[in-house]
Order: structure tokens, then C-alpha cells, then sequence
């Protein structure tokens, strides 16, 4: 039987001594290998990266490393909403690049006008119970608040 001959290597990643059967390995093993600037794949590592909208530092991470430019999913989303932003923290009303006007279904309707007029302690045509439902007048559903009115369950 032919023996083995073992050739004495000392590993370039951790410095410690190892045995192999190929005169070329360089490493002791693949985790060895694949860490530092030994490795002929890696690229300097991935570098902090500064936020475009508020300018903070930040170390990108996850699988999208190279591609994250933001530091969070508010930051990108505030620099996709409206091209002229400009620091504007947030944007409400008309103000907002969303913004349908009267263009709105009658659920945001709804919401916008319960933000703009508050709920009274009594029903607005009884003046007994209170108020459950935000009922719209004219039937026409315009942004108006003097459009509306709150009512209990029995006038509405």
C-alpha cells in the first residue's frame, strides 16, 4: 500500500497550520477562504452609506446591500411620493401628491370629514341620543364640513 504524503501548510486567512494533499490550497478551510481580502470575489465589504432625504449614516443590509440607498422605507418613500421634495417632513390635504380631491370614494370622504368635525355629545336632529353616523346632507358628498351632520341611529 502506497503512503500518503501529507504536505504542512499554514492557513493565509487565520495563520494557523494545516495538512493537505494539494500543494496550491492556500486555506484551511472554505470559511477561511471566503473572508478577507484573500478572496478574489471580495469587493472592500460593504461600506455605510449616507441617506439622500435626511442625511443620516447608515449600514445597508439584508440581501439588497449593494442597492439600498435609503435608510428606511419612509425616507424612500418620501423621495418617491414628490420629485420637489425638499425636507418636507410629511404633506396632508391638498398639499399631498396623493391628494384626488373631490375625486375621493365616500369611505376617504368619510374619514376626511370625522377629521375635520368633531363628534357632538348629542345627536344634531334629536338633540337626545348620542351620535353613531356622520350623515351627509345634500346627498352630493362635497368636502363642505357644513355639508354634514352627526345623527344617532334612530335619525339616521
Amino acid at each position: 500500500m502506497a503512503r500518503v504524503n501529507y504536505i504542512d501548510k499554514i492557513c493565509e486567512g487565520c495563520g494557523i497550520g494545516f495538512k493537505t494533499l494539494i500543494p496550491e490550497s492556500r486555506f484551511c478551510s472554505i470559511s477561511c477562504s471566503k473572508k478577507g481580502s484573500r478572496n478574489t470575489h471580495w469587493k472592500g465589504g460593504v461600506k455605510n452609506k449616507i441617506c439622500p432625504t435626511c442625511g443620516k449614516e447608515f449600514m445597508p443590509d439584508g440581501h439588497i446591500k449593494r442597492v439600498q440607498s435609503y435608510c428606511s422605507k419612509k425616507c424612500g418613500k418620501i423621495k418617491e411620493l414628490n420629485p420637489n421634495w425638499k425636507g418636507k417632513v410629511s404633506a396632508t390635504g391638498s398639499s399631498h401628491p396623493c391628494w384626488k380631491g373631490d375625486n375621493v370614494g365616500i369611505d376617504a370622504l368619510h374619514t376626511y370629514i370625522r377629521r375635520l368635525f368633531p363628534k357632538p355629545d348629542k345627536c344634531q336632529m334629536c338633540n337626545d341620543a348620542p351620535p353613531y353616523d356622520l350623515a351627509n346632507i345634500s346627498n352630493k358628498y362635497k368636502r363642505d364640513v357644513s355639508d354634514w351632520e352627526w345623527l344617532c341611529r334612530k335619525c339616521h
